[in-house]
């Protein structure tokens, strides 16, 4: 963000007026937002947006340097090694300055820092899934490289923990059912991160690569690959035609981008004990999660929770979603979308064609 002389001359200063450095001075920098920038209230931030639609760049800066502040916070809870704070707000004006181009508070129905939120949120989380990779690896394919490492090393654990049972190594097909995810989803993770392993040093750990190297680097059919990487390709070629927030609401809806609350159901009582065998109560009960997990996995998340997201009223998230969805079958009516990607467009709305004269 661009700060005045003035400002700047305040700001990484400690109590006795000397340049401050490291910690310190971010430190200093968050208080300067937190105390310096006013807050807008709801009609001042009318007025700036409608400002902002006639293309008023003045009406732009000062929306965003008002919400500089929720970027400081936001950007404060994240704990990253390898990236100091500035970096972390840096990357949230990003999502801020976002935020701030394709707000309409009439469709969004909201207050401005509710809605740029989540914008702030998804760019610095992105920013940090790469773990100082040159190579960008998709976030939502990080997330769920971690739930396979995790589900993978309870799996191995658990057998480990009973001598009479099984005692080989999870297949894909073992830990996907686990996860209450279609074992083609792991397919593509491990083609991917073949394919990045090229270019790039594994951002994993010695310690976490060692729980699921072997499975993930299995040979697997050269065609594989190529098809699965066209039909991304298509998929994100069709969300260049949504808005910012319609391509968000689709990833969210159909659990594309594979959030971690998704993994809530994987998560194993406290009670339990590792070392002792599982009774047959454990094993209906783990039946029964697995049972849930894999009804779960292939539909959508509900609107309510995306309501708590993004704070739009569910009537104007059906909305929003059945438009997406119209463009993206417009998009794709010559190549349809994957349809383990898209699991809950089941049959979107026929699209109405004009007979040519």
């Amino acid at each position: 963000m661009i700060y005045t002389s003035n400002d700047l001359s305040r700001v990484g200063r400690n109590q006795d007026g000397c340049e401050a450095d490291g910690p310190e001075a971010e430190r200093d920098e968050s208080a300067f937002f937190a105390q310096s920038v006013p807050l807008l209230s709801a009609e001042a931030e009318l007025d700036l947006a409608a400002r902002i639609k006639t293309g008023d760049r003045a009406a732009r800066e000062e929306l965003t340097l008002a919400n500089m502040r929720l970027v400081v916070n936001i950007a404060s809870q994240f704990k990253v090694r390898g990236m100091e704070l500035d970096d972390l707000i840096q990357e949230g004006n990003l999502g801020l300055m976002r935020a701030t181009e394709d707000f309409d508070p009439e469709t969004h129905g909201t207050r401005f820092s509710t809605y740029a939120a989540c914008w702030i949120r998804n760019y610095i989380m992105r920013a940090t899934s790469g773990g100082g990779s040159m190579i960008h690896f998709p976030y939502y394919l990080v997330i769920l490289r971690k739930r396979f490492d995790r589900v993978k090393a309870e799996m191995v654990s658990r057998r480990r923990s009973n001598p009479g049972g099984d005692q080989s190594e999870p297949t894909m097909e073992d830990v996907a059912e686990q996860m209450g995810i279609e074992a083609r989803r792991l397919r593509f993770l491990r083609n991917a991160q073949a394919d990045c392993s090229s270019y790039s040093a594994s951002t994993l750990d010695a310690e976490e690569a060692g729980a699921s190297e072997d499975l993930l680097s299995e040979e697997r059919p050269p065609e594989k690959p190529l098809e699965t990487a066209e039909e991304m390709e298509r998929l994100y070629a069709a969300f260049n035609q949504l808005t910012p927030f319609e391509a968000w609401l689709v990833k969210r809806r159909f659990r594309l981008d594979d959030r971690a609350e998704d993994v809530k159901a994987d998560r194993r009582p406290r009670s339990q004990s590792r070392s002792r065998p599982a009774s047959r109560r454990d094993d209906d009960r783990e039946a029964k999660r697995i049972k849930r997990a894999n009804d779960l996995a292939d539909e959508p998340r509900p609107y309510r929770e995306l309501e708590r997201e993004c704070g739009l009223a569910v009537y104007r998230l059906k909305q929003i979603e059945r438009k997406a969805l119209d463009k993206l079958q417009e998009t794709l009516v010559e190549s349809p979308a994957p349809t383990f990607l898209l699991p809950a467009a089941r049959s979107p709305r026929p699209v109405a064609r004009r007979a040519s004269a």
